[in-house]
């Protein structure tokens, strides 16, 4: 059965699902691999006839693979293939299944994904670092710059490199430009201020002072 539920009195639904979101658990590493393992073998209860591949995208991602000190509220995950029912078992175990469409990413993001957990017929995968970062960044959002360059996935990736794969990628977006280059302008902004002189200092080099 469908999972259902109502808005509070003087709530509309949007409202009473941020509120579901601002009162959910807070889920840190440990948490975060129990609920894959946990909705794997609930998946797989159910035999499905064909694989499932659950990718992860958010913050959750950098928590379980590059060491970002921070809990999440939901486990973002885009799903392959469609199957009913699936998203409302997802939903209840604390995932929040994100269309495809939603993000920005290169063209040929999927060459690249790499394997998390593996489940007898459920695979969870999560995008490789460029394309991670690639769709944090166009974001735009303070938090989500901050993930990138506050975890270890920065030091996974060379920064022309992705300056290269993120502006390639912009032509197959939808959506104002300027706004994902002021984006990436400020993802510089941040690697300059908080990377860059860490690892001036690891090469036995003084920072240079911002006049």
């Amino acid at each position: 059965m469908p999972l259902k539920w109502k808005a509070p009195v003087g709530r509309s639904e949007k409202d009473a699902y941020f509120l579901l979101k601002k009162n959910a658990m807070e889920l840190d590493r440990r948490e975060i691999e129990g609920k894959l393992k946990e909705v794997i073998e609930e998946i797989e209860k159910y035999n499905p006839k064909s694989d499932v591949y659950l990718i992860l995208i958010g913050g959750a991602s950098l928590i379980l693979k590059y060491g970002l000190r921070r809990t999440t509220k939901d486990i973002d995950v885009a799903v392959r293939p469609y199957m009913g029912g699936l998203g409302d078992l997802l939903s209840r175990k604390g995932f929040q299944v994100v269309a495809e469409g939603f993000l920005n990413l290169p063209p040929d993001y999927e060459e690249r994904l790499e394997p998390v957990m593996e489940g007898r017929k459920v695979h969870v995968l999560t995008l490789s670092p460029y394309d991670l970062a690639v769709s944090k960044i166009s974001r735009g959002l303070a938090k989500d710059i901050e993930d990138v360059v506050n975890s270890e996935l920065i030091n996974r990736i060379d920064v022309e490199k992705l300056r290269k794969i993120y502006f390639d990628a912009i032509d197959y977006w939808i959506g104002d430009r300027r706004k994902f280059v002021w984006a990436w302008e400020d993802f510089e902004d941040a690697y300059k201020r908080k990377v860059q002189p860490k690892k001036a200092l690891r090469k036995g080099k003084r920072p240079r002072r911002s006049p």
